[in-house]
């Protein structure tokens, strides 16, 4: 599922467009990766045009969305490793 902070999501199997809970802090340009049945979407851009240096994860399952503090500085948003394991 391809996630949208507008609250809308694309579901790859079912192939059509969905109504999901929006990202708590929304951004662009973040990288995202699939772990442990969680979508990660880590860093990117926030609304003031600085790097936002935050981690969020959905579950679809529940259709819920975890906000964590990131203390990292700089523009890493791009750096993340699909093994679980955030690199900088």
């Amino acid at each position: 599922m391809w996630i949208c902070s507008m609250g809308v999501g694309y579901d790859t199997i079912t192939n059509q467009w969905e109504t999901v809970s929006p990202l708590p802090k929304p951004v662009h340009s973040a990288a995202a990766t699939v772990c442990g049945g969680k979508i990660y979407v880590f860093g990117g851009v926030n609304e003031a045009g600085r790097s936002a240096g935050v981690l969020q994860s959905y579950v679809p399952q529940s259709n819920t969305w975890s906000f964590i503090e990131s203390p990292m500085i700089g523009p890493w948003w791009l750096l993340l490793e699909c093994g679980c394991r955030f690199v900088r």
